[in-house]
C-alpha cells in the first residue's frame, strides 16, 4: 500500500488520553457527504505501542449494473459501495499516515477524504 505522510507541527495536548481518542472515533456515528452519500470511521479502530489505526469509508455513487432474466441492464437495488482508506496516527512523532488511494468513483478524491479525517481527528483532540 502507498501512503502519505503528515507531521503534525501544531501542539496538542492528548498526553495520557489516547484511550478516549480510540474510544471517540469507535462511536461515531455516520456523516452525511452530500447527495444523500454518508461516509464513517470503521469500528476497527486500534491503538498499541503509541500508535492508533483505523479506516473511513466512504459511499459512492454506484455505477453498477446488474443483467436481468430477459438479457437487459438494470440497476442492482440494495446496493451501497463504500471505498475504504486505511489511516494511521502515531502519537509519538505525530506522523499522520493515510493511504494514497486513486479512486474511481467521481464524487471521491484523496484530498476530500484527508479534509473528512482532519476534521474527524480535531474533533477528536
Amino acid at each position: 500500500m502507498d501512503f502519505k505522510v503528515f507531521q503534525l507541527f501544531e501542539q496538542i495536548n492528548y498526553e495520557g488520553r489516547e484511550e478516549e481518542v480510540v474510544q471517540y472515533l469507535k462511536q461515531l456515528d455516520f456523516f452525511d457527504a452530500g447527495q444523500t452519500l454518508k461516509y464513517v470511521i470503521n469500528s476497527d479502530v486500534e491503538y498499541e505501542r503509541g500508535v492508533l489505526v483505523g479506516s473511513i469509508s466512504e459511499e459512492y455513487i454506484p455505477n453498477s449494473y446488474g443483467v436481468n432474466q430477459d438479457r437487459g441492464l438494470e440497476n442492482l437495488d440494495g446496493f451501497e459501495p463504500y471505498e475504504r482508506t486505511i489511516f494511521a496516527f502515531d502519537f509519538n512523532s505525530r506522523a499522520f499516515l493515510v493511504q494514497n488511494r486513486k479512486y474511481t468513483p467521481k464524487n471521491l478524491d484523496p484530498g476530500r477524504t484527508l479534509n473528512r479525517l482532519t476534521d474527524i481527528f480535531n474533533d477528536a483532540f
